[in-house]
């Protein structure tokens, strides 16, 4: 097991040390470095960071996610770290929360380094969410029939999460689409 001095004993900061772990990719330096840094200093956020990317170079998600929540609790107007949960989130398939801190990260600065990947990711997310929208709509009358009546509510009461743009989409384009569309045009399949 590596052995790391105290933080305080370092020659360089333990925020120069993590990074340098996490450039050389040492997963075992990080984990000690920044678990006895976070027991002096239980909120130290760059050891949160750094422990969320080694868990994540590790494969573990769920760990990886716990340390991006642990660092919005910490610093919660840090658009990076409400970026970095999104595309966790995207790529465990939680789109409903992937497009809620999407929107955050643009919420908080709207012409931030972050804003245009998460309005790119948003507008992928919306488009891949209306596809599937219409598709079911076009093969289910009752959902044909509820999302014409209220578009928002069936679209949520189904899963869906939009963004406010994706949302109006739906109610302006798509609407318009299935609108024209008869249903009598879907797939017919016989057994």
């Amino acid at each position: 097991m590596l052995k790391v001095a105290p933080p305080s004993m370092l020659p360089y900061s333990a925020e120069q040390m993590l990074e340098h772990f996490c450039a050389s990719e040492d997963i075992e330096g990080v984990f000690v470095l920044a678990r006895e840094t976070l027991r002096q200093n239980p909120n130290h956020i760059p050891s949160y960071g750094a422990l969320g990317a080694a868990y994540f170079q590790l494969g573990d998600v769920a760990a990886a996610l716990r340390m991006l929540t642990a660092l919005i609790r910490l610093d919660p107007m840090n658009p990076a770290h409400h970026f970095k949960k999104a595309l966790l989130c995207q790529h465990q398939g939680d789109i409903s929360l992937a497009v809620q801190e999407f929107v955050e990260v643009v919420g908080m600065e709207p012409d931030g380094p972050y804003a245009l990947p998460a309005r790119d990711s948003l507008y992928t997310l919306d488009m891949h969410q209306l596809q599937q929208i219409f598709i079911l709509a076009v093969d289910d009358m009752i959902f044909h029939t509820e999302i014409l009546r209220d578009p928002e509510r069936a679209a949520a009461a189904r899963g869906f999460q939009l963004s406010p743009f994706g949302s109006h989409m739906l109610t302006g384009f798509l609407l318009e689409m299935l609108t024209e569309c008869p249903h009598e045009t879907r797939a017919v399949f016989y057994n």
